[in-house]
C-alpha cells in the first residue's frame, strides 16, 4: 500500500469524482474508508526535508473551531502506532499568548489520558506548546498501562515540546498539527469537525498538505468510542 511521490502536484478533488463514478454505492458517511483510498492514490510534490515554512499563510482564530476536532489520519510514529489511538480536542480559548485546548487522548489498554496544551505564538500559524503542560503530555503519550516506557514515543514528545509547530485550519474541514522529528521527518495529525470525515474534508486537508509541500503517509485512526 504505497503511493507515488512525483514532481507536479494536483487538486484532490479530480481524483475524488474519478473513485465516486466508478462507484456509485460509495457512503459519503464512510468517509475515513474513502479515505484510505485517497491516500494511495494521491500524487504528491516530491519529497522536501522537513522545514516549517515562514510565514504560514494564515494565523489560527479558535473562536471560529467546532466543538471538537476528532482525529482521522496521523503519521505511522511511535506515538501513534503504539499505545495511543487517537484524539479529540475541546475547550478551545484564546490567550495572552496565543490559545489553549484540552486533549484527550484514546488508548489500547488503558483510560483516555486528559491534559492542557497551551500553544504560544510564534508567528502567523506556527506555535510552541507551553512548558507547562509536559507533564499530562508525556504521561499520556510515553507510559504504558502496564508502567512501561516507549523511548521512540518520548523522542517524539521531546520534539513536539521543543520545536515549533505548524497549525493550519479552514474552520470547517480540518485542523492539522505538523511538525518536525527529531531525526528530521514530518510528523502530522489531521483532526476533523466529526469522526468519520467525508471525501471533501480529507481533500481539502491533503490539498493543504500539498500546499505546504509535506508529503507524508497518513494512516486512519481505529475504531473508539469517541464518549
Amino acid at each position: 500500500m504505497h503511493f507515488c511521490l512525483m514532481r507536479r502536484k494536483f487538486k484532490l478533488e479530480e481524483r475524488i469524482f474519478i473513485i465516486r463514478r466508478k462507484n456509485k454505492k460509495m457512503n459519503r458517511t464512510n468517509g475515513i474508508h474513502i479515505a484510505i483510498g485517497m491516500v494511495y492514490l494521491a500524487t504528491l510534490v516530491k519529497t522536501e526535508q522537513c522545514k516549517i515554512p515562514s510565514p504560514a499563510v494564515e494565523d489560527i482564530d479558535v473562536d471560529k473551531f467546532p466543538g471538537t476536532w476528532y482525529q482521522g489520519l496521523r503519521t505511522n510514529d511511535p506515538v501513534m502506532s503504539e499505545d495511543v489511538l487517537c484524539s479529540k480536542l475541546q475547550n478551545f480559548t484564546k490567550t495572552k499568548e496565543g490559545w489553549k485546548m484540552v486533549v484527550t487522548e484514546y488508548h489500547k489498554n488503558s483510560p483516555p489520558g486528559v491534559f492542557p496544551e497551551r500553544n504560544i505564538k510564534q508567528r502567523k500559524g506556527v506555535y510552541t506548546i507551553n512548558k507547562k503542560d509536559d507533564l499530562g503530555l508525556i504521561n499520556s503519550q510515553t507510559l504504558s498501562a502496564d508502567g512501561g516506557f516507549n523511548e521512540a514515543a518520548a523522542a517524539i514528545d521531546d520534539a513536539l515540546l521543543s520545536r515549533e509547530l505548524l497549525q493550519l485550519s479552514d474552520y470547517k474541514n480540518y485542523f492539522i498539527t505538523a511538525f518536525c522529528s527529531l531525526t528530521g521527518e514530518w510528523i502530522v495529525w489531521a483532526h476533523f469537525p466529526t469522526p468519520n470525515p467525508d471525501v471533501r474534508q480529507v481533500s481539502k486537508m491533503w490539498n493543504t498538505l500539498i500546499d505546504y509541500r509535506i508529503a507524508v503517509k497518513l494512516y486512519p485512526c481505529k475504531n473508539i468510542d469517541w464518549k
